[in-house]
């Protein structure tokens, strides 16, 4: 009996401490970007140099503020180097939490989604939908948001240029802010 008692404490504690969660039931350094397209669920996976989940503050010339840009890449095909991706875009940066409101009768803030990345010449205006200026419509709601992590929700109806829409629903991530290209 006494052999196994520090073996049962040992694998209490590992289990009690080595498995923590944030407040909100989220694993520690577990980041996430992952949204339904048209019901079909796109979760955003570390393309290390390709940006695969990628939040941060960067400086506008054109407006003179800064933004806060959020992205989500991944794979197409498991045998092709072709990337799809969503960016969600909050200009000029947001001083708190809330709701921000994209697409017709907003300027400031978008929704982007590419089907491809990389489509083949003379179909780019197929792959790329949007919600923001004239078209389009959803939110963008950050929940959490501290410098140096946000947390949030997303939805919206996109269009393309040639007016075909595609909705996106149940969106939602969570990582680090790179802050490095604010001013």
């Amino acid at each position: 009996m006494h052999k196994i008692l520090p073996t049962v404490i040992l694998f209490a504690t590992f289990i009690f401490f080595g498995c923590s969660k944030s407040e909100k039931g989220v694993p520690d350094n577990k980041y996430y970007f992952t949204v339904k397209v048209d019901g079909v669920e796109k979760t955003a996976t570390d393309q290390s140099d390709l940006s695969g989940l990628k939040a941060q503050v960067v400086y506008l010339n054109s407006g003179g503020y800064n933004a806060l840009l959020i992205s989500g890449r991944w794979w197409l095909a498991t045998t092709s180097k072709k990337m799809g991706g969503t960016d969600l875009m909050i200009q000029p940066f947001p001083k708190k939490t809330g709701t921000y409101s994209v697409g017709a009768g907003t300027s400031d803030h978008s929704i982007t989604h590419w089907m491809d990345m990389s489509p083949p010449a003379g179909r780019e205006d197929d792959d790329i939908y949007s919600a923001a200026g004239t078209y389009g419509s959803g939110n963008i709601a950050l929940e959490f948001f501290d410098g140096k992590e946000v947390r949030g929700t997303f939805q919206g109806t996109l269009v393309n240029t040639n007016r075909k829409t595609i909705n996106l629903t149940e969106g939602k991530f969570y990582m680090p802010v790179d802050m490095s290209q604010a001013k």
